[in-house]
C-alpha cells in the first residue's frame, strides 16, 4: 500500500478560514480525508495550523481550534498519528481554554 503524498500544513491551514483558494482547498482535503487521494495527514500539521491561523493571520483562536477539532473528528485513513488525535485535539482545547 504505497501513498502518493504527505499533507503538508499550508493545505490544512487555507481550508479552515474563508480566502479565495478555502473551496479548492477543502475539494481536495476532502478527496485525501476519503483516500481517493492517497495521501498521509500528519496530525502535528494540526497544532502547526493552530498556530499559523492564531498568530500570523490573526484568525480567532476559538474559532481556527473549533474549525480543526471538528476536521479531527473525521475517521479517516489519510491521519497519521505521529501524535495520538486524542493529544492533538486535548492541545487544542487547552490552546482555547488557556489562550495560548
Amino acid at each position: 500500500m504505497g501513498y502518493e503524498a504527505i499533507v503538508d500544513v499550508g493545505i490544512i491551514v487555507v481550508a479552515h478560514f474563508k480566502n479565495p483558494l478555502e473551496e479548492e482547498a477543502l475539494k481536495l482535503l476532502k478527496k485525501i480525508l476519503l483516500f481517493k487521494i492517497r495521501a498521509l495527514i500528519p496530525l502535528s500539521s494540526f497544532l502547526g495550523a493552530s498556530l499559523i491561523m492564531t498568530k500570523y493571520l490573526k484568525l480567532p483562536l476559538k474559532d481556527v481550534n473549533d474549525k480543526l477539532g471538528e476536521t479531527l473528528k473525521i475517521n479517516s485513513p489519510a491521519f497519521y498519528e505521529d501524535l495520538k488525535k486524542y493529544d492533538v485535539i486535548k492541545a487544542l482545547e487547552n490552546s482555547t481554554y488557556y489562550r495560548i
